[in-house]
């Protein structure tokens, strides 16, 4: 533990000498079809960041392929880069090697396809007391914020804040605590690759005690 404590330390001072606070990279991994250059998933878009560099530093995953169709398929990095300092992407094989490392993350392929369009869907249960599902769907890597206002327009927390990749996905609100009535939840995306194009979309819903 001191030694990782020192090596956590060292990162930290090191960031601050080296990171300015516009710098970030974002990347994803992509699964592609190898000859029809089909996205058939994508696993953990990452914006890395001063702020973050010790949450990040070093992730390792263990890849489920279980759903995919059998063929040829190839992995993809996509970045963004904002800042003026350089990076570089390595490319290590590594077939027939046991993986050391006992804190792998383990993440999924599942084959899902990528959506066709921006969507906000109905929450569910809807009335609920005191958790609700919702879903939304992105088609395109954006920034996303998810907020929850009541009924004078008055924020009540935020649920998502961060970019996204294409695909769909879930959030719970636990509305414990909070007064029953009508109450209204907010989508706005922001594409990256073309800021100029944004979405939103609201919807209302009703918690009941």
């Amino acid at each position: 533990q001191p030694n990782q404590d020192r090596y956590l330390k060292s990162i930290s001072q090191l960031k601050q000498i080296k990171l300015n606070d516009n710098f970030s990279v974002t990347f994803k991994c992509e699964l592609v079809k190898a000859f029809s250059d089909e996205v058939v998933g994508t696993f953990d878009q990452i914006a890395y960041n001063k702020y973050n560099v010790e949450k990040y530093d070093s992730p390792s995953y263990l890849i489920d392929c279980l759903g995919i169709d059998a063929g040829e398929y190839y992995l993809r990095i996509y970045t963004i880069v904002t800042g003026e300092k350089n990076y570089s992407l390595t490319d290590i094989h590594m077939d027939e090697t046991t993986l050391q490392k006992t804190n792998l993350l383990r993440r999924n392929f599942k084959g899902e396809k990528i959506p066709d369009s921006y969507t906000l869907y109905q929450n569910y249960p809807n009335p609920f007391n005191p958790i609700t599902k919702i879903v939304f769907t992105i088609p395109t890597s954006g920034f996303i914020t998810l907020k929850i206002f009541n009924l004078l327009g008055q924020e009540v927390t935020t649920l998502e804040n961060e970019e996204k990749a294409p695909g769909t996905y879930t959030v719970m609100w636990d509305a414990l605590g909070m007064a029953s009535g009508m109450y209204f939840y907010r989508l706005k995306v922001t594409s990256v690759t073309d800021p100029s194009k944004s979405f939103t979309q609201v919807r209302k819903m009703l918690l009941l005690r």
